[in-house]
């Protein structure tokens, strides 16, 4: 049996794999998976809610941006919104929130449980005197029987700021109410055994003293036993609609769509982006589609997780054995210098470049030696062409621009691996460089 640090350890140790292997969706959603139970049991249902919006960053910024942990978690440091939970979502559930907690939410039934109570009075010695709209001057708040005229109407100054808040806090609370809003709570007895009316600065002496103003709210008591007096009811009592049960001739004609034959679904089928802008009417393979994004998964882990625990992830996206093992293969053929422990994944890159300007992208796989920048990206053509697109080779160059910038005398081996075929080609550097050239008069 592991001890809790071993295994604690062992688990370290699986999510660094992950983190060098994996973007900030598929890594968070890898450990919050393996915890689910342990985060419901001590936290409750409500904290699953809270972890499916986490994960709903992180994929928005992997759409948004790029996927990188590294990159992610300094994103969401910076981050100051808060998140609301839809109380629509909470089905069958009484939710206990705080009015400051409920801002911008709404909910059919609204309960305000302790209306009848005061908050607690403010016993800070020190009262806080604004001099002007910048600066203030703290005086002590000391008991004493000759009363200070100025200390006194500051003082007064800061009580109706705490009633004018109160109010501004009670409207959030009515206004969250989108059906039914019930203000309640309880008072002490008197000398006499009858409850004590709520006090005057209450929010239930506030509102009922404004729905006994006005003439245009009907009301009624509702027959209730209650120790405090009667429940009372403000607004109409809901009336049943009364449905037609024969339905009237219609003279307005059918509109032309709801009549209109079906398209043909092969027509429906989406046209690829880089076909329609060769002209080309083919559509998307939809098979061809998933297998590319099956092998790029695989190769974002290859080398960084263990091969046995890929081949359940190969299964699980539909990938053939035999594709499977070619792409094991790669890590020990040529290509193999980019799938070694050390290698870099999915690296986010942006920079400068004198006379073509600012970018940025993502490198496919990156490795840093002390003589040497190593530089390879996918790509997953079916049917790879003899030699690489200009705008491939453009792409490269941009990215050992600026690693050439980061890692200043080193050489540069840039490749293209055709994940379709697993077939390698290195470019050279003198066509890197004629393409920067390019580039460059092209911005000019």
């Amino acid at each position: 049996m592991k001890s809790e640090g071993s295994a604690n350890a062992e688990t370290l140790t699986t999510c660094q794999q992950w983190a060098r292997a994996l973007g900030p969706y598929d890594f968070f959603a890898r450990v919050l998976s393996q915890r689910r139970k342990e985060i419901l049991r001590r936290l409750g249902p409500e904290a699953l809610d809270a972890t499916d919006m986490f994960l709903d960053l992180a994929l928005r910024f992997e759409s948004d941006h790029t996927a990188n942990l590294q990159a992610f978690l300094l994103w969401f440091a910076q981050q100051s919104s808060d998140q609301k939970r839809e109380l629509d979502q909470a089905q069958g559930q009484v939710r206990l929130m705080t009015v400051h907690g409920a801002k911008g939410l709404e909910a059919p039934i609204v309960i305000l449980a302790d209306a009848t109570t005061l908050p607690p009075q403010n016993k800070s010695r020190l009262v806080s005197v604004q001099l002007n709209a910048d600066q203030a001057l703290p005086l002590l708040n000391h008991p004493t029987r000759v009363v200070v005229p100025a200390i006194d109407s500051h003082k007064q100054v800061l009580k109706d700021k705490q009633k004018d808040e109160r109010k501004r806090l009670l409207y959030v609370a009515m206004t969250r109410a989108r059906d039914e809003l019930y203000i309640c709570g309880t008072t002490k007895l008197n000398g006499d055994g009858e409850p004590a009316p709520a006090p005057a600065d209450s929010w239930y002496a506030l509102v009922d003293e404004a729905l006994a103003r006005t003439g245009a709210v009907r009301f009624e008591d509702i027959d209730i036993d209650l120790r405090e007096g009667p429940a009372r009811h403000f607004g109409f009592s809901p009336q049943a609609l009364q449905v037609m049960s024969e339905p009237g001739d219609s003279a307005e004609p059918l509109p032309d769509w709801l009549v209109r034959p079906v398209l043909d679904e092969k027509n429906l089928a989406p046209r690829a982006t880089t076909h329609l802008a060769r002209g080309d009417d083919r559509v998307i393979n939809r098979a061809a589609a998933r297998r590319g994004i099956a092998i790029h998964r695989i190769l974002e882990q290859l080398g960084q997780v263990s091969d046995k625990a890929l081949r359940p992830l190969a299964e699980k996206l539909g990938l053939d054995p035999a594709t499977f093992e070619a792409l094991l293969a790669l890590a020990q053929g040529e290509a193999g210098v980019f799938f070694g422990a050390d290698v870099k994944a999915e690296v986010s890159i942006a920079g400068e470049i004198d006379g073509i300007g600012v970018i940025e992208g993502q490198i496919d796989r990156l490795l840093v030696t002390q003589s040497t920048i190593w530089l390879l990206d996918f790509k997953s053509e079916r049917t790879p062409p003899d030699s690489p697109p200009p705008a491939y080779v453009h792409q490269l160059a941009l990215y050992g621009a600026l690693l050439e910038q980061a890692y200043p005398g080193r050489s540069l081996k840039a490749a293209i691996l055709w994940t379709q075929t697993g077939r390698l080609h290195w470019l050279e550097n003198i066509a890197l460089s004629q393409s920067l050239d390019e580039l460059a008069r092209k911005a000019t």
